[in-house]
């Protein structure tokens, strides 16, 4: 909503506005008496009153224009985008290719507005696959051949299994 079309608002209904939105975290009852006199008032008026004021045609485009804009400038405020990202390591390598005193510190604060904006992962996925032929070996007179395959998406050991090749050719070794 354009601020030029929210209603008008007395000065203590302004300040509930502000401190309901602000310093008094939408806390109805802190905002009225922040705003409001309320030395001769009891617990049970004070509340009855910051309800109704919370409930006041007039207020409440207010407060939605206030929380609106309140979120826009946060949202605005934490945007890191990758190319945020590259550019920022960009700046801190041309600033410090004489200077390579502070590099560390601030590769690190990059580092660190990455990881809370999700650009960077830990985590890394290996998938493949990888055959070792080699060459035909003669021992005593008999020719052998050594096929290793190892495979990533069938042995979460990380250790290479002996393929029934490998079996036999060790079989042929004893």
């Amino acid at each position: 909503m354009n601020i030029q079309n929210l209603p008008q608002l007395t000065a203590q209904q302004n300040n509930f506005v502000f401190h309901y939105c602000s310093d008094c975290l939408l806390d109805r009852r802190k905002a009225y008496v922040a705003s409001y006199n309320c030395d001769n008032s009891s617990e049970a008026t004070i509340y009855k009153e910051a309800t109704k004021l919370l409930n006041n045609p007039h207020i409440t485009p207010w407060i939605d224009h206030y929380m609106q804009s309140l979120q826009d400038f946060q949202e605005n405020e934490i945007k890191y985008s990758r190319r945020d990202f590259f550019e920022e390591l960009e700046r801190i390598r041309s600033k410090t290719e004489d200077s390579p005193k502070t590099i560390n510190i601030a590769l690190k604060a990059v580092e660190i507005k990455g990881r809370s904006a999700g650009l960077l992962d830990n985590k890394v996925e290996l998938t493949g696959a990888a055959t070792v032929t080699m060459g035909n070996v003669e021992v005593d007179g008999q020719v052998m051949q050594f096929n290793v395959g190892v495979s990533n998406d069938n042995n979460t050991s990380g250790n290479p299994e002996p393929s029934a090749q490998n079996a036999a050719d060790d079989n042929k070794l004893q």
